[in-house]
């Protein structure tokens, strides 16, 4: 689906580091780090929940004397209605841009994001992000030719190297959340 002013949402290439556990002693917090091969407006994050009860989104920014530090764009979102019960463990959700908090404006582009996921419960042995997904928006003016023809890549099969994306348009709808993608 393309805009009017001819931007088109596709999937953003990033790469996933593998997950740092906190503190072993349970209930601990683990976060797992996604850098995007280049900076991106990011449009929205579809993913299938594994046993997660709550998470925090982080972006990663400069300070104003140049220190790299992490910003948190959303605060321990809900994604399991009771954490110790499996009813909605493995639910789909997608966050949009629209649920993040002030500290992130619209259009800001982000290269690095930390997902830090809570599971106060000590039933699950194991939590994480499943098919982890970000949307961004690209250009697809004539005279961004070369912009869109770099978004044709192939996806991996492997998710811990670099994923990549394809052109496609869609509406996104679960049980858990509605996110009106209409450019």
């Amino acid at each position: 689906m393309v805009s009017e002013n001819g931007e088109e949402l596709v999937e953003a290439v990033f790469k996933v580091q593998p997950q740092v556990v906190k503190d072993e002693k349970r209930p601990s917090v683990i976060y797992q780090q996604i850098t995007f091969k280049d900076p991106i407006q990011l449009a929205f994050i579809c993913f299938r929940n594994y046993y997660c009860g709550y998470i925090t989104i982080k972006r990663q920014t400069s300070s104003s004397d140049g220190k790299k530090v992490w910003q948190t764009i959303l605060h321990r979102h809900q994604l399991m209605k009771d954490p110790h019960f499996e009813d909605d463990a493995q639910a789909r959700h997608t966050i949009c841009m629209k649920q993040m908090n002030s500290k992130y404006v619209s259009g800001e582009r982000i290269k690095d994001l930390r997902f830090y996921l809570y599971q106060p419960s000590p039933s699950w042995r194991s939590f994480g992000l499943r098919q982890l997904t970000c949307y961004t928006k690209i250009s697809t003016k004539k005279s961004d030719k070369n912009l869109h023809s770099q978004s044709t890549l192939v996806r991996t099969k492997n998710c811990t190297t670099y994923v990549y994306y394809h052109i496609q348009p869609f509406v996104i709808y679960n049980k858990t959340s509605f996110c009106d993608l209409r450019l």
